[in-house]
């Protein structure tokens, strides 16, 4: 690489740069190349009380670097770039860059907030010509230009990417075929995501607790909550005429004969039971003998509670008041149970 020296030029150094405080520097000195990187002059740059910022991780093999190269870091890179000319032209790219990481100052405990600038060519310029001892041409420049532009990329930390739908669909289609995971496989991933699905089914079908709109399980949801619906729409299972006239004896036995709940639960000893039986025997049974037993001649007279009078002859009217007698009796044991719980 060639090395040229420029002179100041006259019109340059009659132009003055102006601070926002109001002082003014020949545009070819320090003082205006500081205006040109920073915004200010260094005395207002230097005003700009500091600013804590919390210690950013380095990883191995990274060191942070100022966004915009200092003098001696150009300086560092400059001099690299004359020791080897026979040097491929990326391998000096790499051995400037690596001169000049190694010439970045370290970083301040805090930082101010100052205008940033990119090293344009005003700044190029400003530095070609201001008698600091770096004089590089203009080939020179557009090269260490990009040198500082790929160091501020490289050094700049970049933001986590956020996650697609697509990307991830990607990534678990790539993990199952690289691990040769079959679809009826065992693995805690579809254990977990199967159970969100029964859970949507389920809270669909109750009518509680959906998704929002537009949420991967929300048409599991719909699924239960249409199920549901359907179920609440049906018309009540038609009711046998067999049942309906066991109920109405029930109700005739309460309201006619007095077997009230208070009634029934003073004869705890199956009487309702037995009598339930009487009626739903054989008529035939009814006359056997059971003299053997003690209670009666016959097995209709001993089975049939004391002082109980069975009106019998319509065989389908018979068994109607001995199933009403059964659903009595059921109801008498399940009151006896919640009573016997309630007084533990």
């Amino acid at each position: 690489m060639s090395q040229e020296t420029t002179a100041p030029v006259q019109s340059l150094v009659d132009e003055m740069v102006q601070c926002i405080c109001g002082d003014e520097y020949p545009a070819g000195s320090y003082g205006a190349g500081f205006i040109h990187g920073s915004g200010m002059c260094e005395n207002c740059d230097a005003a700009i009380p500091a600013k804590d910022v919390a210690p950013v991780a380095v990883l191995d093999g990274w060191k942070p670097v100022p966004e915009r190269p200092t003098i001696e870091m150009v300086e560092a890179g400059y001099e690299v770039s004359l020791g080897e000319p026979d040097r491929s032209g990326r391998a000096r790219v790499f051995d400037q860059y690596k001169a000049m990481l190694s010439a970045a100052p370290t970083p301040p405990a805090g930082q101010r907030e100052i205008p940033v600038t990119v090293w344009d060519r005003t700044l190029g310029d400003a530095l070609k010509k201001s008698g600091l001892g770096v004089y590089i041409n203009d080939s020179d420049l557009a090269h260490m230009m990009a040198i500082s532009e790929f160091a501020r990329i490289v050094s700049a930390p970049t933001p986590p990417a956020q996650p697609t739908q697509a990307g991830m669909n990607e990534a678990i289609d790539r993990m199952r075929r690289e691990n040769n995971l079959s679809i009826d496989g065992d693995n805690a991933y579809k254990r977990d995501l199967l159970d969100c699905v029964i859970g949507a089914l389920a809270f669909g079908k109750q009518g509680t607790t959906p998704p929002p709109e537009g949420h991967w399980l929300h048409q599991f949801w719909e699924i239960g909550d249409a199920e549901r619906k359907e179920r609440d729409a049906a018309p009540p299972a038609q009711q046998s005429q067999a049942a309906t006239d066991v109920l109405a004896e029930r109700r005739r036995q309460i309201e006619v004969e007095g077997w009230t709940p208070e009634h029934d639960d003073a004869h705890s000893c199956d009487e309702i039971a037995a009598f339930a039986c009487f009626y739903a025997m054989p008529p035939a049974a009814r006359d056997w003998d059971a003299t053997s037993t003690g209670y009666a001649e016959t097995l209709g007279e001993a089975i049939k509670p004391d002082g109980w009078d069975g009106k019998t002859g319509d065989r389908r009217r018979e068994l109607v008041k001995a199933g009403a007698l059964i659903l009595a009796e059921i109801e008498r044991l399940d009151r006896a149970d919640k009573k016997e719980l309630s007084n533990v």
